[in-house]
């Protein structure tokens, strides 16, 4: 399963940059991400991107998120490493000549691992669940083609499965900031 979900990435990821090469407005982005608010806990994560304009303010972005988020609670530590391959719609308004806005929706799925150890004997569970997720932020131009931008984001995760043990799902916010380099 894991094999196919690779070759899957691989394949969207070549398509979407072979793709971007036929519009004036591509780029590629990173960003560093930090979950809160959520019944994990706080931690971080790093994001990769690229993305191109389909029409007028209309993008679509393919999306790479890893992030683990760790948890203590008494003699019980959680370690839930996330990978979420994400596919979004960004709709963009450029303010001024520095400054734009962007709101946006994404679709995907999420490798989830969680490893348990405490007193008891530690337990290990993966599933792949499917991710949505909703963005809000800004941008400010630092050149002609990188950009800094700054965002809020939503992001849910189903639950997982594995081998009957079922946890409840994952919601997290997230504040991102990062920089975008259009070629």
């Amino acid at each position: 399963m894991k094999t196919s979900k690779s070759v899957l990435v691989i394949t969207i990821f070549f398509i979407s940059l072979f793709t971007s090469q036929l519009h004036s407005q591509s780029y590629l982005g990173a960003s560093l991400l930090y979950f809160f608010d959520n019944n994990i806990g706080e931690d971080t994560g790093v994001s990769g991107k690229a993305g191109f304009r389909v029409v007028e303010d209309n993008y679509i972005e393919i999306e790479l998120i890893k992030a683990e988020l760790d948890n203590s609670v008494g003699a019980v530590n959680t370690n839930n490493d996330l990978t979420s391959y994400m596919l979004n719609y960004k709709l963009k308004c450029q303010i001024s000549k520095t400054l734009g806005l962007y709101l946006g929706a994404g679709l995907g799925i999420t490798d989830y691992e969680i490893e348990i150890e405490g007193p008891a004997p530690r337990i290990e569970l993966d599933d792949t669940v499917f991710t949505y997720q909703l963005l809000i932020g800004a941008s400010v131009r630092l050149s002609k083609r990188l950009k800094l931008i700054a965002g809020y984001r939503y992001i849910e995760l189903d639950g997982y499965n594995d081998n009957g043990l079922v946890a409840a799902e994952l919601d997290s916010s997230i504040i991102e900031i990062g920089i975008n380099y259009r070629y």
